[in-house]
C-alpha cells in the first residue's frame, strides 16, 4: 500500500495480444502483453489505499470469438503500521467550535484515518510524517482525556496518546434562554450551498442532447441570443455566404466587455492568418445554424464583418486548423454531430476556402486531434466519439487535402462521450500521443456529479501506423470517490511541462471547480500519487497552458461553462469568466483573477491578435450567440471588467473545501469608514470547522481588502442556513448580524442566531436562541410596533417537526440588545 503506480506480472496460459486484466469489481487495468505465458497490468496509486486494504481479485479476458474470463486470482494489499511521535495543540477548551489537529509520525499515506476518541473526524494527509483533522465542536464538549490513534486499515493501528479537554472559559457573547426541541427533524427547505450544476452545457449535436434527456436538451430550445441578424450574400467559395452587421453598443455607464455577434450556439473558435496579411484572424463554428463565421482580423484585436459558410454536414461541435495539403495555406478540420461526418475544407490563402469534404465515421464526432502521428510528414486527424462502439476514430492524412479510411479504436464497454482531446508525445518516442476526457453517456442524466468510473481522463500511446493503446486512466470520474475526497467529473484539460523537468505534465479541470497538477513521468504516464490542487474560480469548459505575463513559464487559462448556483437571497447564473492563474514554473499556479466576459465559453483560442507580441484570447459564447476578444497587457492581464478568488485552494493544498460561498453579496458598512463593504456567508476549510461571516473591506474605489471571517455556527451537525441580514439591531448605526438556520440532526429545531458587530468588520460569538414550535425560513426587518426597536418579521412552517405543516407569519420583536420576544402569529396559506 502507498507505492504509487505498480506494475503487477501475471503468469499463466492462453494469454494473446489484446488480453485485458481486470479488477473486480473496478474498471480494467492497463495491461501489456508480455508472452503466451505472461502478462504485466498497471496497478493505479489510486487502488493501493486503505480503502482497498485486503484482498483483490484478478481477472484475465481474452476477447472473442472464442475468448472468456480466466478465474480468480488474488492479490493482496497490506497496509503499513503507522506510528505517532507528537500531535498539536495538545488541548482544547471545552465547548470551543473546533481546532485543527496536526498529528506527526511516521507510515502515514492518504486515506490514513485519525481516531479521536473512538471518532473518525476527516482527515488530510500532507506526506508520509504527517496528518490534519478538524476536530468539531461536538467532539470538544466535555472536559477530560481523550487518546488518539492512527488507523492504516487492516489490523494497522498506531500508538496512542492524550489530548487533553480542558475546562470552559468563560464566554462574551450574548446569550439567550434556550427552550426545548421538538421531537421529530424540522421541515427542510432547500439547502444553502450550491446545487449540483448540469453536465457541462457544451452543445453536443442535436442526437446525444437528446440522449442526455429533456431537461438537458431544454438548453439549446431556445430563441436566438439577438445579438446579430443576417443577410445573404453571393457565394464565393461553392456554400452560401453572408455577413453580419457590427454588435450593439454596451449599455450606457457599465465597462462591459463588447463582445462580436456569431450564430446559433456557438461551439468552437480556432485562430490563424487565413488570408496571408500578417494578421491573426479567427473561424466561430455554429452548432445550431450549421456554418462557419470568418471573421478576418485588423491586426488591432478587431476584425472586419464576419462572413460565413455554410456546411454540408450538420452540428459542428469541434473545430481545428492545420495545413492538410502542404500548401502554405490554412485549413479548417470541423466535426459534425448529428450527420456523423468530419468537414474538410481547404483554404485559398485569401480568407476563402473551397468547398467542403466530408468523411464519415459510424457514430457521432464530438471532438478533433490533429497531428503527423504517423511521422510520414502529412498531418492526420483523430476524432473523439459519442454513441458509437468506437472512442476514437484516425484518419490518415495524405498530404493532398484527403483523409483516408478510418481506423476505430474500442477501449471501454461503457458507452462514453469522448468530449475533449489534446495531444503531446507524452513518452519521448518522437509520435504524438493521445489523453481524452470522456464521460458515461448511460449515467448523465441531466447532473454533472452523477458519473461513473469509466469516465474521466485517460492516456492513449501512439503505436505508430495509426494505432493507439490506452495507457493510463489517471483521472476516475465518480459519484462516490473511494478516497473519500467528494464527487466530482472531469471538464477540461491541458497539456504541458509545467515544472520545467522537460516531462509533458497534465492540469485537469473538474465539476468542484478545482484544477488537478499531475506531474507528467516522461514514459507516457502521470504521477497520481503526488498531485496538488488549485482553485479554478470557475467551473471550466475549455483550458490552455500557455506564457501570459512573458516571464518564461507556462501559465494556466481557462473558461467558464455556464451554471445555475442555488443558494440564499436568489439563486445565481455563473460561468462568465475567463480564469487566469500565473505558474511559477516549479508546477504551482497563483490565484485566479478572473475577466468577465459572457455566458457558456466553450471554447477558447489563444494567440497575438494584435501584434504586440503578447498571447491575447478569442472566446466563443454558447448562451450569447458571441465572441469575445481579451487583449493582453503583456502581464497576463486582459481588461477590466476583473476580480478574484475567494476560496481556500491557493497553494497546491490537497485538502480543503472547494466551493466555499453558500450566499450571495450583501452590500453594507460594516466597519463603520463610510465605505461599501461586501459580505457573504462561507463555509470554512475543512469540515466540520463552523459556517462563517465573510466581509471584504471595500476601500471607496471599487476593491475589496483581504477577507476577515467570524465563526457562527458548528458544521458538527450539518447545519442549514434559511435566511440572514445585517440590521442597526442595537440603534448604535453599526449592522449586527441575524441568521435563521437550522441543525441537521433529529430532535432539533430551528435557530436564531445573533451576533454583535465589533465594528471593524469582525463579529463577536454569536448568541443562539431555539425555537420550540416554529421553523421560521425567511424574514424581513422593521419596526412593527413602533417602538423604536428594530424587529424582525418572519415566514415560518409550523409545526417545526415532519408531516404537514402551514405557512404563519411570526413576529419577532426586539428589546434592542440583541433579543427578541415571539408575537402573536398570523396563518396563511399561499
Amino acid at each position: 500500500m502507498g507505492r504509487g503506480d505498480t506494475i503487477v506480472t501475471l503468469t499463466g496460459a492462453g494469454f494473446v495480444p489484446d488480453s485485458q486484466v481486470f479488477v473486480y469489481p473496478l474498471p480494467r487495468l492497463v495491461t501489456t502483453y508480455v508472452s503466451s505465458t505472461e502478462l504485466q497490468a498497471l496497478v493505479p496509486a489510486s487502488l493501493l489505499t486503505p480503502h482497498y486494504v485486503g484482498t483483490m481479485q484478478i481477472n484475465v479476458i481474452n476477447p472473442p470469438p472464442g475468448g472468456g474470463t480466466s478465474p480468480g486470482a488474488s492479490l493482496a494489499v497490506v497496509a503499513p503500521t503507522p506510528s505517532i511521535t507528537s500531535i498539536s495543540p495538545t488541548s482544547a477548551p471545552a465547548g470551543s467550535f473546533g481546532v485543527t489537529l496536526t498529528v506527526n509520525g511516521s507510515n502515514f499515506y492518504s486515506g490514513s484515518a485519525i481516531i479521536f476518541n473512538g471518532y473518525y473526524p476527516s482527515t488530510s494527509f500532507i506526506n508520509s510524517n504527517q496528518l490534519s483533522a478538524v476536530l468539531g465542536g461536538s467532539l470538544l464538549q466535555n472536559p477530560g482525556t481523550v487518546t488518539i490513534t492512527v488507523f492504516n486499515g487492516g489490523s494497522a493501528n498506531s500508538n496512542a496518546v492524550t489530548f487533553t479537554i480542558t475546562s470552559q472559559s468563560t464566554s462574551g457573547a450574548i446569550t439567550a434562554p434556550p427552550q426545548p426541541a421538538p421531537p421529530g427533524s424540522p421541515n427542510q427547505p432547500p439547502a444553502t450551498g450550491p446545487g449540483s450544476p448540469p453536465l457541462p452545457g457544451h452543445f453536443p449535436g442535436w442526437k446525444v442532447a437528446a440522449q442526455l434527456g429533456r431537461d438537458y436538451l431544454a438548453n439549446f430550445s431556445r430563441k436566438r441570443a439577438g445579438l446579430a441578424s443576417s443577410a445573404p450574400l453571393s457565394s464565393t467559395s461553392g456554400g452560401a455566404v453572408t455577413q453580419s452587421p457590427a454588435p450593439p453598443s454596451p449599455l450606457p455607464g457599465f465597462n462591459f466587455r463588447p463582445a462580436l455577434p456569431a450564430g446559433f450556439i456557438p461551439t468552437a473558435v480556432v485562430t490563424g492568418d487565413f488570408n496571408g496579411d500578417g494578421h491573426v484572424d479567427w473561424v466561430v463554428a455554429n452548432g445550431g445554424d450549421n456554418n462557419l463565421w470568418i471573421y478576418l482580423g485588423k491586426g488591432d484585436g478587431t476584425a472586419q464583418l464576419p462572413t460565413m459558410i455554410a456546411l454540408k454536414g450538420i452540428s459542428p461541435t469541434a473545430l481545428a486548423v492545420a495545413d492538410m495539403n502542404r500548401d502554405g495555406k490554412l485549413d479548417l478540420i470541423v466535426a459534425e454531430a448529428d450527420s456523423g461526418s468530419v468537414g474538410l475544407l481547404l483554404g485559398n490563402g485569401d480568407g476563402t476556402f473551397g468547398p467542403e469534404r466530408e468523411f464519415y465515421v459510424p457514430g457521432i464526432p464530438e471532438s478533433l486531434a490533429v497531428a503527423d502521428f504517423d511521422e510520414d510528414g502529412n498531418l492526420d486527424v483523430v476524432v473523439g466519439m459519442a454513441l458509437s462502439t468506437s472512442e476514437l476514430a484516425y484518419f490518415l492524412g495524405d498530404g493532398k487535402g484527403m483523409l483516408g479510411t478510418p481506423i476505430f479504436h474500442f477501449f471501454t464497454s461503457a458507452p462514453l462521450d469522448t468530449f475533449y482531446l489534446a495531444t503531446a508525445d507524452l513518452n519521448g518516442d518522437g509520435l504524438p500521443d493521445i489523453v481524452a476526457l470522456n464521460y458515461e453517456l448511460s449515467r448523465a442524466g441531466t447532473n454533472l456529479f452523477d458519473q461513473g468510473p469509466a469516465g474521466g481522463a485517460r492516456v492513449f500511446l501512439n503505436a505508430g501506423g495509426g494505432q493507439f493503446k490506452e495507457y493510463q486512466q489517471f483521472y476516475f470520474d465518480t459519484s462516490s470517490a473511494p478516497e473519500g475526497d467528494g464527487i466530482k467529473s472531469a471538464t477540461a484539460l491541458a497539456l504541458g511541462d509545467v515544472n520545467g523537468d522537460g516531462c509533458v505534465d497534465a492540469v485537469v479541470f473538474d465539476s468542484e471547480a478545482v484544477a488537478t497538477f499531475y506531474p507528467g513521468r516522461c514514459d507516457g504516464g502521470f504521477d497520481t500519487a503526488h498531485t496538488r490542487i488549485f482553485g479554478a474560480g470557475i467551473l471550466a469548459a475549455s483550458a490552455s497552458l500557455v506564457d501570459v505575463n512573458g516571464d518564461g513559464k507556462l501559465d494556466l487559462v481557462s473558461s467558464a461553462f455556464q451554471v445555475i448556483s442555488t443558494g440564499i437571497h436568489n439563486p445565481l447564473t455563473l460561468g462568465n469568466c475567463l480564469s487566469v492563474q500565473l505558474g511559477d514554473g516549479a508546477g504551482n499556479f497563483s490565484a485566479p483573477t478572473l475577466f468577465r466576459g459572457e455566458y457558456g465559453m466553450y471554447s477558447i483560442a489563444i494567440a497575438d491578435l494584435n501584434g504586440d507580441g503578447h498571447l491575447d484570447v478569442v472566446s466563443a459564447n454558447q448562451e450569447t450567440d458571441s465572441a469575445s476578444v481579451y487583449l493582453n497587457n503583456g502581464q497576463g492581464s486582459f481588461g477590466g471588467p476583473m476580480g478574484g478568488y475567494l476560496g481556500y485552494l491557493t497553494a497546491g493544498q490537497m485538502h480543503a473545501v472547494f466551493n466555499a460561498p453558500s450566499s450571495n453579496f450583501l452590500y453594507e458598512d460594516v466597519n463603520h469608514d463610510g465605505v461599501k463593504d461586501l459580505i457573504l456567508l462561507e463555509s470554512a476549510p475543512q469540515f466540520p470547522q463552523p459556517i462563517q461571516l465573510t466581509v471584504l473591506p471595500g476601500d471607496g474605489t471599487g476593491k475589496f481588502g483581504s477577507p476577515l471571517r467570524s465563526p457562527l455556527l458548528s458544521s458538527g451537525n450539518e447545519p442549514r442556513v434559511f435566511d440572514y441580514a445585517l440590521a442597526n439591531v442595537r440603534g448604535t448605526g453599526i449592522p449586527d448580524l441575524v441568521l435563521l438556520g437550522t441543525e441537521d440532526n433529529p430532535g432539533s429545531g430551528a435557530l436564531l442566531v445573533y451576533a454583535k458587530n465589533n465594528g471593524d468588520g469582525t463579529f463577536q460569538a454569536p448568541a443562539i436562541t431555539p425555537f420550540s414550535t416554529i421553523c421560521p425560513i425567511q424574514f424581513v426587518t422593521g419596526d412593527f410596533n413602533n417602538d423604536g426597536k428594530l424587529d424582525l418579521m418572519t415566514v415560518s412552517l409550523t409545526p417545526c417537526s415532519g408531516g404537514s405543516y402551514s405557512y404563519t407569519l411570526v413576529p419577532l420583536l426586539g428589546n434592542g440588545d440583541g433579543t427578541f420576544t415571539q408575537g402573536s402569529s398570523v396563518g396563511f396559506n399561499s
